[in-house]
């Protein structure tokens, strides 16, 4: 019984936690949804990758950290070092 209250407790925390990142991502973030739409569309794939490379580094940032949000953050931003050399070369 003890269990069951618990499980539904930390249940509860965990979709407040997830409310409150989404809100706080719409609130820092209302431009999301066009960037998104951008990067499907962008016909250059380096650019596209680049752009929703961004918005995971700038969710990440919101989130509380821990072990697999700064390993996150860490590798976001080797990706981003990488898409940019990437894309420096590939210009005229």
């Amino acid at each position: 019984m003890i269990y069951r209250k618990r499980a539904c407790i930390r249940r509860s925390l965990v979709l407040h936690e997830s409310k409150r990142l989404y809100i706080r991502l719409i609130w820092n973030f209302p431009q999301s949804p066009e960037r998104i739409e951008e990067a499907l569309t962008e016909p250059d794939p380096i650019r596209a990758l680049t752009v929703m490379t961004d918005l995971q580094r700038e969710t990440v940032a919101l989130a509380p950290s821990g072990p697999n949000i700064d390993r996150a953050r860490r590798w976001l931003a080797e990706v981003t070092q990488v898409l940019r050399a990437t894309s420096a070369e590939s210009r005229p």
